[in-house]
């Protein structure tokens, strides 16, 4: 894959396709339009790392937890979220150039899913919404931090407010017009 530098926009040349104009994001970003970008919903607990650990290579995976711990050496540190998503937003671009990638955090929040839709909307994009009881959530967090998994220790009542949140955000999912894959975990 080669690039051309042109003004403000560049020019994509693919092996055995026409050259495309291809949008610019702010400091130098490209939108991608030939990978999927699959974004996990879930409530703490409900399985979106160990399925994607399980289902995608590590390589392809952008976890915002193992930022946090790159960042503060603590992954349950919440003070560097706009950093942490700053560089998961950068590392998905880079992987997207090459290849499928997987976004695993929490993303419960409305206005962060149109974000994220906003910063590649060239991509193909799924959903990959997991659906949990919440008492399954709450013992599966206990049980990975009593035998030493590196998980955020996420405390029950956050649990609790996130499956509120995911309840009023299901109801809006299919606005965005994405697919969207539901696991039962």
């Amino acid at each position: 894959m080669s690039f051309f530098l042109e003004k403000e926009t560049f020019l994509l040349s693919v092996k055995g396709l026409s050259c495309k104009k291809v949008l610019l994001l702010s400091r130098c970003n490209i939108f991608y339009n030939m990978s999927k970008l699959y974004i996990t919903i879930g409530i703490s607990g409900s399985g979106k790392s160990t399925y994607t650990q399980t289902h995608f290579a590590k390589e392809k995976i952008v976890s915002t937890d193992l930022i946090r711990l790159e960042l503060s050496q603590n992954i349950n540190e919440q003070k560097h979220n706009e950093e942490v998503f700053k560089i998961a937003i950068e590392r998905l671009h880079k992987i997207l150039q090459q290849s499928d990638a997987v976004l695993d955090a929490t993303n419960i929040d409305l206005f962060l899913l149109d974000k994220l839709l906003t910063l590649f909307p060239k991509n193909d994009i799924c959903f990959l919404v997991f659906r949990s009881n919440v008492g399954v959530c709450k013992q599966r967090i206990k049980s990975d931090l009593e035998v030493g998994k590196i998980r955020a220790a996420t405390p029950e009542a956050v649990v609790e407010r996130q499956a509120e949140k995911m309840a009023f955000l299901s109801s809006y999912l299919k606005d965005f017009g994405k697919e969207i894959i539901e696991i039962h975990s």
